[in-house]
């Protein structure tokens, strides 16, 4: 003990020692601008018992905080990176001190003119979940910045930021959606207000940018975009080219010449000052396009040099890329950033905060950081949330050094903005959050959210056609490589449920990867790491392997942060909001997780930890100090963790019963009462989630009320305020609180008139019980009043929100709240201020701003001119449901045709037709075979929410009210199973009628839907609908109905009920 307080007095004395050099070399007399300073801090203290938030900002997980980039004025020195952590030196580089902002964000860039004057840029979350920037300024060097973020809010989250003096700068940043996607960013004013730059072609994503001057630069971006910034305008030189490489990297000097690099070594320079492009004219080995990926670039005069991931690797070149060498580099993980540094040398900066010097470009030495690198390595493609509980327990409770690495990137339907968000915010943010310390997701193999949750087959079909047949070669290669660069004990294979192909195929290639990173001799890999590495164990969720009972539970108290693994969870996955409103609230960390062991080095038969019998490689290397909570704290943290274990146990039954009775309500307020805060909230969110997962909407309204009514003030008052606001306005879910969806039982369908549908075929399904309302089923005169009941409760919900933004409920909200109640305010023909609410919207640059642009139009009386309108004319005729699209009632439907918008494009169109009498909603399909597919047998029995598997389907969204948020949405597949549900309840179950048939060139449908299963009183002319049809071959081919707007590419038709003709 004497040893240690001995030394750990030496190490303050030191650092101490260092902080006065530091401040007395850089300190400026104040400039008295009366603004607010803020001051750097060591380190966060202990929080809260049992509180809900991040890992801990301690001073030994600020240290090996990753850095993203680095500053050079003089011998003086800044780098910046995850955690709002602030490195300092003053002798060039060579020793550095470590501070950090006294919040929590992600630091991307720095930039000074002088050793005094500089500022730094970066992201955080605000209160809504929304990534916004960074900004701050300082005139001491770094020791007190002045906050430029919040001056008039319109700067999102900053990528990278250049100030040319004191007045102009340029910010790349992550896309604006009220500024029509703008992502690139000038400021005259020193950062007091900044306006997008004008650009000739929207929606580009950069990565990266180099300047010769205010008015001349280069940006580089996603999927091989480039641009040149010419005057006060950016010129797409090109944008989205073929293939999934990105532009990450820019280098430009006091020259004309200047350097991008990129993603499969990448590389183009300019001497023009970017009008043309070319490759360096030197070859670089073929190996390297599969293995090497240019993070960071930089040029002095004929000197460049190039590093990124694997970290390992240089290139270098002396010739202006005329040949090119390779050299090894001391370090680990990635290379994120290389700056110019004294008069010939470089510095970069990088994972697990390394920071490398070289006096020529070719020899380096690791000045900070040196040796350290991951103990484990997880690997999935699905988020966050399956690893989140291992994360806690193993990084940011046992401070071992970890790294996320997505094997395949997962395009959302939304549009690949929302994947360049996840892989510059989201993840990164969130894996640190979790005491985790790197996350990369991989560019050479890519799934559409149509993809995810693809069988092993179907997946490898998919990828292999991207890669002509070289899916599982290099996916094993890249393993390989991640576990050289990362050199990890443990390597964990994550799943995102039974279904994840993708857990299937890591599981099967990772014994593969594991020998070919330890084969030294593998001449691929020996291109790009020399040395081999040895894992000493595979971990596996849930798959295979021998069974090991390793279990990573949300109630697991993590003594070193004093809170569980399931609070820390929920703080990261807040980091990821759900693009409906109610996600959040009802989203969270899974219970529990369980791990098999794949591969093990120990032989032993079973283990009882992630290191059991490994702890000889937990070395300072890999592994933070740690420092315990005092027994008694927690003592009283067990306590309170058993209390709520059997309270949530309590509470979560009852809010999974079908229906919510008053005295289930009446015990909500009592929960909780004697628990910390954090485990009171999460114990209503878990109960919530379970009221929804039984169909329990007025057990979830119930928690809402009750979440708003004892935490007011909180994120998750806002939340629910949101959904509350959401849920009372809903037409859909009007339905599902009424009870018009009714108890069903197969008897009861039996007994339906067999003529009614006169010789068509009808599979009778077996029914589940549908989604109960506590407000009773039975149409009485009640139902005005409840709707007036509803709506009064929708306008609470609008004021609450309103109050807690001073006053404009709209600057904060999600545009899902947004645009929900202005649809109320049109329903309450309130005109004026729902067109106001909705010209708020239709400046966005997103879906929502599509969407709410024609809107507008509709609410003016307007034709849509975004979306298709359709009109439906009632027909007399009854159709035969039989499959074959025979009948008169067809005839005279109009054709709406699905066009393919991902996939093969060679398969033709899917032709459906839509028709309505006054008791059913017609559908009917026809989908052509894809190319190679067989006819699929069709089923003899249905249940409703069966599992569609890789089946050809069709997807039908139906929005009453068009909120675009709360949905009935209705599926088909091709074996003639069937799938239902209306906004997050899966338990809606209406009653309806499918007819299936099928030939060997394509498959069809029919279907009834009744209308009284889809809006309470019927339909009735003049009824506008937003209808969404999707044609869905998982890993083949996606079809959709297309739009009217470019910008929009697919969307809904808007359907117009109309007497018969």
């Amino acid at each position: 003990m004497r040893i240690l307080i001995g030394l750990t007095t030496l190490l303050a004395v030191l650092g101490s020692v260092h902080s006065v050099v530091v401040a007395q070399q850089l300190a400026a007399d104040d400039q008295g601008d009366g603004s607010a300073r803020i001051e750097l801090i060591d380190g966060e203290p202990v929080r809260e018992l049992l509180s809900a938030g991040p890992a801990t900002r301690r001073p030994e997980v600020l240290e090996d905080a990753g850095l993203n980039d680095v500053a050079v004025a003089g011998r003086y020195c800044w780098a910046v990176g995850e955690r709002g952590v602030v490195c300092l030196s003053v002798d060039d580089g060579r020793t550095w001190l470590t501070r950090a902002l006294p919040f929590d964000c992600r630091l991307t860039s720095v930039c000074f003119l002088t050793n005094r004057r500089g500022w730094i840029g970066g992201i955080q979350v605000d209160r809504v979940g929304s990534p916004v920037a960074v900004l701050l300024s300082t005139d001491d060097g770094g020791q007190t910045w002045r906050d430029l973020s919040g001056t008039d809010g319109s700067l999102p989250g900053i990528l990278q930021l250049q100030f040319f003096g004191l007045e102009e700068a340029i910010a790349v940043t992550l896309p604006a959606a009220d500024q029509r996607g703008a992502t690139l960013f000038r400021t005259r004013d020193g950062g007091e207000s900044w306006e997008p730059v004008p650009t000739d072609r929207a929606r580009s994503l950069w990565l990266g940018a180099g300047f010769w001057a205010a008015d001349a630069g280069v940006v580089a971006g996603l999927r091989q975009g480039l641009g040149v910034l010419t005057g006060n305008e950016a010129i797409v030189l090109q944008q989205a080219a073929g293939g999934l490489r990105s532009l990450r990297a820019v280098s430009t000097d006091g020259t004309q010449s200047g350097w991008v690099g990129g993603d499969g070594v990448s590389l183009l320079q300019t001497d023009d000052s970017g009008v043309s492009w070319q490759p360096p004219a030197g070859d670089l080995p073929v190996e390297l396009r599969d293995l090497f990926d240019i993070r960071a670039i930089c040029h002095r005069g004929e000197v460049v040099v190039a590093a990124g991931d694997p970290a390992q690797l240089l290139l270098y070149s002396d010739d202006g890329g005329g040949s090119w060498q390779q050299y090894d580099l001391p370090a680990a993980g990635r290379i994120q950033r290389i700056r110019r540094c004294g008069s010939q040398g470089f510095m970069a900066v990088g994972s697990f905060g390394q920071v490398l010097r070289s006096e020529n470009g070719r020899d380096w030495s690791c000045v900070r950081g040196s040796g350290r690198h991951a103990a484990v390595l997880s690997v999935g493609g699905t988020g966050l949330q399956p690893q989140s509980l291992m994360l806690a327990r193993l990084s940011a409770d046992g401070g071992l050094r970890s790294a996320v690495w997505q094997a395949v990137s997962v395009e959302p339907a939304v549009g690949v903005a929302a994947l360049f968000e996840e892989s510059e915010w989201q993840g990164p943010a969130a894996t640190t959050a979790l005491g985790g310390s790197d996350y990369g997701v991989d560019w050479q193999l890519l799934v559409s959210d149509g993809g995810a949750g693809l069988t092993e087959e179907r997946l490898l079909e998919n990828l292999n056609r991207q890669t002509d047949g070289r899916a599982e070669e290099l996916l094993s290669l890249r393993l390989a490589r991640q576990i050289r660069s990362y050199r990890p004990t443990v390597v964990v294979i994550e799943s995102a449920g039974e279904t994840d192909g993708l857990s299937a195929v890591l599981q099967r290639l990772m014994p593969q990867a594991v020998a070919l990173a330890a084969d030294a001799d593998d001449v691929r890999l020996s291109e790009v790491l020399a040395d081999g590495w040895q894992v000493q164990r595979v971990l596996v969720r849930r798959r295979g392997g021998r069974s090991t009972a390793l279990l990573f539970s949300a109630a697991d108290l993590l003594r070193s942060e004093g809170t569980t693994a399931g609070l820390l969870g929920q703080a990261a996955l807040d980091l990821w909001p759900g693009s409906e409103v109610g996600l959040q609230a009802t989203a969270g960390a899974r219970d529990q997780a369980v791990y098999d062991v794949l591969l093990d080095s120990t032989g032993e038969a079973g283990i009882r930890s992630a290191f059991d019998g490994l702890e000889g490689s937990l070395t300072t290397a890999v592994k933070r100090a740690r420092v315990m909570l005092d027994r008694e704290s927690l003592q009283q943290a067990a306590v309170a963790i058993r209390d709520w274990r059997v309270e949530s146990g309590v509470l979560t039954g009852a809010a999974s019963a079908e229906q919510s009775a008053e005295s289930f309500v009446a015990s909500l307020e009592q929960a909780g009462e004697r628990l910390p805060t954090a485990l009171a909230k999460q114990q209503l969110r878990e109960a919530a989630r379970a009221a929804l997962g039984r169909g329990n909407l007025e057990g979830w309204l119930a928690i809402q009320q009750e979440l708003i009514r004892r935490f007011p003030g909180t994120a998750e008052a806002w939340t629910a305020s949101e959904g509350l606001l959401l849920v009372y306005g809903s037409a859909e879910l009007d339905v599902v609180r009424r009870g018009a969806t009714h108890d069903s039982s197969a008897e009861a369908l039996e007994e339906r008139d067999p003529g009614e549908f006169p010789g068509g075929t009808i599979v009778q399904p077996v029914i589940q019980p549908a989604a109960a309302s506590g407000f009773g089923g039975q149409r009485t005169r009640q139902h005005e009043a409840l709707r007036e009941l509803w709506d009064a409760n929708e306008r609470t919900a609008w004021r609450l929100l309103t109050e807690a933004s001073g006053g404009r409920a709209e600057a904060g909200l999600s545009p899902a709240a947004v645009l929900r109640h202005a649809i109320t305010l049109r329903r309450q023909e309130q005109f004026g201020a729902a067109t106001s609410l909705l010209a708020g919207l239709s400046v966005r640059d997103d879906d929502w701003g599509v969407w709410a642009r024609s809107e507008q139009q509709l609410t003016q009386g307007l034709k849509s001119e975004v979306f298709r309108q359709v009109l439906l004319s009632q027909s007399a005729a009854v159709p035969v449901l039989d499959g074959r699209l025979t009948d008169p009632i067809w005839e005279e439907a109009e054709e709406v045709r699905l066009v393919t918008v991902a996939g093969d494009q060679s398969s033709d169109d899917s032709l459906c037709l839509l028709a309505w009498d006054d008791r059913y909603l017609y559908v009917s399909a026809r989908v052509p075979r894809a190319a190679g597919e067989r006819a699929a047998e069709l089923a003899e029995n249905r249940y409703y929410d069966e599992s569609h598997a890789d089946r050809d389907r069709v997807e039908i969204s139906i929005d009453v009210d068009r909120d675009r948020s709360t949905q009935f949405r209705l599926s088909v597949d091709e074996s003639g199973r069937t799938s239902d549900s209306c906004w997050l309840i899966d338990r809606w179950n209406p009653r309806w009628f499918v007819a299936v048939d099928q030939d060997d060139a394509a498959w069809r449908l029919e279907l009834a839907i009744p209308l009284q299963e889809l809006h309470t009183g019927g339909v009735d002319a003049g009824t506008l609908w937003s209808v969404g049809i999707r044609r869905l071959l998982p890993g083949i081919i996606e079809q959709r109905t297309q739009s009217l707007d470019a910008e929009a590419n697919a969307g809904p038709l808007l359907v117009r009920f109309a007497r018969e003709r």
